[in-house]
């Protein structure tokens, strides 16, 4: 008989790195260095998971967006529930919201 995976929480603990003051993700990332693991047949990002661990479900509508602007951080503490218009107003108080320009 086959063995059932590991929880969620195990699995993630396990690739994370909390030598610094950003806790990195060292599992799979993607091309914008956010990363991602698998739960119940679907890819979910770590910084959703992370924020879910610590702080429970994350309400519909709502991202989760990082103080320190490091996509593979996934420490609690460094993350925040917003809107897509709060996580734009985040960037651009931040002068890192590029807008592309139609020429």
């Amino acid at each position: 008989m086959p063995h059932a995976p590991y929880p969620l929480a195990q699995r993630f603990q396990k690739h994370v790195d909390k030598t610094g003051d950003c806790w990195l993700w060292t599992g799979a990332r993607g091309p914008t260095g956010y990363g991602h693991l698998t739960d119940q047949h679907r890819t979910v990002s770590a910084h959703r998971v992370a924020y879910e661990l610590a702080y429970g479900p994350i309400p519909d509508g709502l991202w989760v967006c990082h103080h320190c602007d490091n996509p593979p951080c996934v420490r609690p503490d460094h993350l925040f529930l917003g809107t897509v218009e709060m996580n734009a107003q985040d960037a651009s108080a931040k002068k890192r919201l590029y807008l592309q320009r139609k020429e």
